[in-house]
């Protein structure tokens, strides 16, 4: 019966001669080679039944070996039991993706490789041993994904998602360097960045470079995948596309191209380079294509968020600055009206004063009487008026001022008993501030006026070291909050076309003295809209506002800021 010829590619001696005896002991015929250069011509001479193959090899590498004998027909066959230092999963992954039955790692039980060579001649045993390579490669390949999981997980941006996948590709594959081309985002041209690079003397690129790429080289790249997820090499490319890519793909030997695909979108393009001939086995690109969509997805949840991030920022800027340009339209009107409008009626109620003292007709006397009282009822309603839009208690002294007025004439005016408590040591705040909360106590108390029918009302401000408390309280009809609980998202676009609209209406309702006070602007729209705008004016000032309130038990809203932002720095 013939021996089992088994071929040793080892270039430590003393690890061939062990080996040897071993296989020796079980009757194997053993022949020795410790060149890499070597190797090849040996197996193709010898045609061994068995190569055990060392990887770190003297002028030509096992990984070269396991790639020649997998490419030629001839020797694709004979089974390859690797046998080396190198451990990490990486290189397990692709010796067993490269063809290897089985990967044993140094230090070794020689009585191990011994059964692994006796199971890879046998036909039943053979079987068991490619179930269990598949099993160990589906492991690695999962414990490789589940480490980009980790990155895409815990990456706060979509740049910081892209730097953590770079260089873990870099150190899972051992690349030179690793560069990400970002397609047209927010109607900018193409980007490509350099996010991780080995040391290089030649090398001139810098980690975190960014360049603009043409608009012509992402719709070339499209046109090379043709929708396909597999990657491709980098020399099957056009290499005047690239460029102008850093890091210079084609200064490299070897390299991919890896898509990222959401939906057939093409979204960017990885790129993958190094310095030595760069050639992935099936089960790599499988992993590689599982990597890319993972990226894919987690890439454009990235950038659909931290583009909604900026229209939210943008949208409340514009917020701010509508309400800012409305608290100054309103102080202007407010101005005029006093300086023209109430001086005129106020010289016309003297005059028709004259008048009458100089009529003895009693008859007509009383009629101008009646005229004068008129005339003083819409000076006062004017005035009021002219409170609402802008009180100039509240520029000239502060908001505890302009609160006791308002809620006096508040009081007066729908015979309802009020309160306000204010901490003795009331903090002093930003200008803003303090119109932003006078605008939310008016708004609630608008709602009060138009829905409540309450009798009694509290307003207390209390102050912590940390934040600003600011409720409002009745004891009117109440309304059910989970009815209004949707407004709550309402866009800050309808807020904003709101408060537009309103400040356009301001002087139509300043000239219609019999109708709302332009300052209730606000208030003639629903509770539930008026609820949403004090939440918008809330967040303007980085708090929030709850609203308690169930029907025939009253409503309470409650306002709470952080301190530090709404106070006035020490002089």
């Amino acid at each position: 019966m013939r021996k089992p010829k088994i071929l040793v590619v080892e270039d430590e001696k003393d690890v061939a001669r062990i080996i040897s005896i071993n296989l020796q002991l079980e009757n194997m015929e053993v022949v020795q080679v410790h060149d890499g250069k070597d190797a090849l011509p040996a197996i193709r001479s010898e045609m061994p039944d068995c190569v055990v193959l060392d990887i770190m090899l003297p002028h030509i590498s096992g990984w070269q070996i396991l790639k020649s004998l997998s490419a030629a027909h001839e020797l694709a066959e004979i089974p390859v039991v690797v046998v080396t230092a190198r451990v990490n999963e990486r290189d397990q992954l692709r010796g067993l993706g490269g063809g290897a039955v089985k990967y044993i790692t140094k230090p070794f039980n020689p009585d191990d490789l011994t059964e692994a060579i006796k199971d890879s001649l046998d036909s039943q045993a053979k079987k068991a041993l490619i179930i269990e390579r598949r099993q160990v490669i589906e492991r690695l390949q999962l414990s490789t994904l589940h480490k980009i999981s980790q990155i895409l997980i815990s990456a706060p941006g979509y740049m910081e998602l892209l730097k953590g996948v770079s260089e873990k590709l870099v150190s899972l594959f051992e690349l030179s360097a690793c560069a990400v081309i970002l397609g047209e985002k927010d109607d900018r041209e193409p980007e490509v960045y350099l996010f991780k690079t080995t040391p290089s003397k030649k090398d001139t690129s810098t980690p975190g470079q960014q360049a603009r790429v043409p608009r012509a080289l992402m719709e070339r790249l499209k046109q090379v995948f043709g929708g396909s997820p597999r990657p491709v090499r980098i020399k099957d490319v056009d290499s005047i596309l690239l460029e102008s890519i850093p890091p210079s793909p084609q200064s490299f030997s070897s390299g991919y191209l890896l898509p990222l695909f959401s939906h057939s979108k093409l979204l960017g393009v990885i790129i993958l380079c190094s310095k030595t001939d760069l050639v992935f086995s099936l089960d790599e690109e499988d992993l590689l294509v599982t990597i890319a969509n993972q990226v894919a997805v987690a890439l454009e949840r990235a950038i659909l968020h931290e583009s909604v991030k900026k229209e939210q920022l943008l949208q409340r800027y514009l917020l701010q600055e509508t309400i800012t340009a409305q608290e100054k339209e309103r102080k202007r009107i407010a101005s005029e009206i006093h300086d023209s409008l109430i001086q005129a009626m106020v010289g016309i109620s003297y005059q028709l004063q004259v008048i009458q003292n100089k009529i003895s007709d009693d008859g007509v006397s009383e009629d101008l009487h009646a005229v004068r009282e008129k005339l003083m009822a819409n000076i006062k309603e004017v005035r009021r008026l002219i409170h609402g839009l802008r009180p100039s208690l509240l520029d000239d002294l502060g908001l505890v001022s302009a609160l006791e007025e308002y809620l006096k004439e508040f009081g007066n005016k729908n015979s309802v008993q009020t309160d306000l408590r204010i901490p003795a040591d009331m903090p002093k705040l930003t200008s803003e501030a303090e119109t932003t909360m006078y605008r939310i106590i008016q708004e609630a108390l608008n709602n009060v006026e138009k829905h409540s029918d309450a009798v009694e009302i509290s307003v207390e401000i209390e102050a912590t070291p940390d934040k600003l408390y600011v409720s409002v309280k009745d004891d009117g009809r109440g309304f059910q909050v989970s009815e209004v609980e949707r407004i709550k998202d309402r866009s800050v676009r309808e807020m904003l076309e709101t408060k537009m609209s309103a400040l356009a209406n301001v002087p139509a309702q300043v000239a219609n003295s019999g109708g709302q006070a332009a300052g209730s602007n606000e208030s003639s729209s629903s509770t539930h809209l008026g609820i949403a705008i004090m939440r918008e004016r809330a967040e303007l000032l980085g708090g929030t506002l709850k609203v308690d309130s169930r029907p025939n038990t009253g409503t309470t809203v409650v306002l709470e800021v952080p301190l530090s932002p709404v106070t006035k720095a020490e002089v």
